[in-house]
């Protein structure tokens, strides 16, 4: 299935149970009026100064600690990972919607940096790694919060991506 046949995250398409379907992510278009200028800004300013905020506040600093690339101290929360997901998500959608080789580029450093920041076992949370390595992936059922789950669904997207090809799994 090409991108243009693409459903997006949720596809009713062949569910028996679903009343409305899931159209073709290329079958609707906003090409004038208000939410056509919020789009644009959306891709010409939002997601840079996203990128940047992301750098500055150290949701990617964190990641670079996680994956062995920086050294330093934590920064934030130990739920800070997941606005870099949803970034990433927001980023996909517009790339979805024409190429942009600056905005490509940040989502081939991002989805490396990731990629890297993941442990063996699979599991991914720059906090734990970084701040509490001594949390087993035994005791992490228990201990670690829930969000990462919640998480999973902005994760997932990305399952099988790899730096370069940007396509919905």
């Amino acid at each position: 299935m090409n991108h243009s046949q693409a459903a997006g995250p949720v596809d009713t398409r062949i569910s028996p149970h679903s009343v409305w379907r899931t159209l073709p992510f290329a079958a609707a278009r906003i090409t004038d009026g208000f939410w056509a200028r919020q789009r644009q800004t959306n891709r010409q300013v939002s997601l840079r100064h996203g990128y940047a905020m992301l750098e500055r506040v150290g949701n990617l600093p964190n990641l670079r600690l996680a994956a062995g690339q920086a050294a330093g101290a934590y920064t934030g929360r130990n739920f800070s990972d997941e606005t870099v997901y949803k970034w990433l998500e927001g980023l996909a959608w517009e790339l979805g919607n024409g190429p942009d080789t600056d905005l490509q580029r940040m989502a081939d450093e991002v989805i490396a940096l990731v990629v890297a920041a993941q442990q063996p076992d699979g599991y991914l949370n720059s906090y734990y790694t970084v701040v509490e390595p001594e949390v087993s992936a035994a005791g992490a059922v228990l201990y670690r919060p829930a969000w990462p789950a919640y998480d999973a669904g902005f994760q997932g997207q990305w399952a099988g991506v790899s730096p370069g090809s940007h396509s919905r799994s």
